[in-house]
């Protein structure tokens, strides 16, 4: 298990099976130091981004990261954010076999109800199950929307690779096939 430094997740891309993520530290806790570690709420969280890991390896989705508060020290993070990689013209063949597995998963990423606590514009997926999954597009890559600090704008990969805040390296997970 990689550690943490300054509450983030040590630099790299770390690979973990969903198992063997819903048994690490980062759901237990154990050798964290952070009072008020919510275990069963990540573990929750871990079930739910399970869900969605399954559907996109259904579809021929093989990489997928996550990032967000979940891989720091943060005690009860808000959700789970993730991207997994495709290219531009593999994508509508993928939602398309998305939207037709079970069980029905909220794939629609155009749909975005506001978020009453940030009022931020947020996908169906976070208001029903605190996980967020973007396409990060290998061949064609898109803008997130963020900038950095000199107003540059940030594609998924370097987006997760730092942090918000601080600018600083951190980790990300990379989740793997058991």
């Amino acid at each position: 298990m990689p550690n943490f430094v300054e509450g983030l997740l040590t630099p790299g891309d770390h690979p973990f099976t969903i198992n063997e993520l819903r048994r690490s530290s980062l759901v237990t806790g154990e050798g964290v130091e952070a009072s008020g570690w919510d275990g069963l709420w990540r573990a929750e969280l871990v079930d739910r981004l399970g869900l969605f890991v399954q559907q996109l390896w259904q579809v021929g989705v093989e990489r997928i990261f996550v990032n967000g508060s979940f891989v720091t020290a943060k005690p009860v993070p808000g959700d789970i954010d993730a991207y997994f990689e495709c290219e531009v013209n593999q994508y509508p063949r993928i939602i398309v076999g998305l939207l037709q597995q079970e069980p029905t998963l909220p794939w629609d990423l155009t749909r975005r109800p506001i978020d009453r606590r940030s009022g931020q514009p947020k996908p169906v997926m976070w208001h029903v199950y605190r996980v967020e999954i973007f396409p990060h597009f290998t061949d064609h890559p898109q803008p997130t929307g963020i900038q950095d600090d000199t107003g540059r704008n940030l594609y998924f990969p370097t987006l997760f690779r730092r942090d918000r805040e601080t600018g600083r390296p951190k980790g990300v997970i990379q989740i793997i096939r058991e």
